[in-house]
């Protein structure tokens, strides 16, 4: 019997050991920036006023009113605001924002980085991305901070930002 638990908590022990390895690997290779794992980028990636994983749906519905569109999705709701360029969603357990994405150049990210700019503002004000991905639609860039949040930016085809977005990853 006790050999049995000393078994498993050595397997515990060794799957804790193997994850620390796993992020300082990932660390290593370049996708996440150390410098930030440990940061608490809520604020630093805050939006109009609003923060993911601190806002309300009531900071939300304050900063920018009622939704054009409203969905309810499994684990969320989805707030539209097509006029406005924007798409919050906002977490059913938590009753917080959970992602912000925004398509319009009247927003900038906390960089100064606006709908419009051409890929090489991107990383000027970002560095080298965690991953580019090509689309059919354009490309795809993101920039993972820790395993917690990820920011993206979507370029259309001529190179150029069309949306970016901020989410617990």
């Amino acid at each position: 019997m006790w050999k049995r638990i000393l078994a498993i908590l050595a397997a515990i022990g060794l799957l804790a050991v193997l994850g620390g390895a796993v992020l300082v690997a990932y660390i290593a290779v370049g996708t996440v920036k150390p410098d930030l794992v440990n940061h608490d980028l809520r604020r630093e990636f805050a939006f109009a006023g609003l923060t993911v994983g601190e806002s309300t749906m009531q900071d939300v519905l304050a900063t920018f009113g009622v939704p054009q569109r409203e969905y309810r999705e499994p684990l969320s709701l989805r707030y539209e605001y097509p006029s406005k360029g924007l798409l919050l969603r906002i977490g059913v357990a938590s009753g917080r924002v959970e992602w912000y994405e925004f398509s319009s150049s009247q927003y900038a990210t906390a960089k100064g980085v606006k709908v419009g700019a051409p890929f090489t503002a991107v990383t000027d004000a970002y560095g080298k991305p965690s991953s580019v991905t090509p689309l059919a639609s354009g490309t795809r860039v993101r920039y993972h901070y820790g395993i917690a949040y990820t920011l993206e930016f979507w370029l259309d085809r001529d190179g150029k930002l069309a949306r970016v977005a901020f989410f617990k990853s």
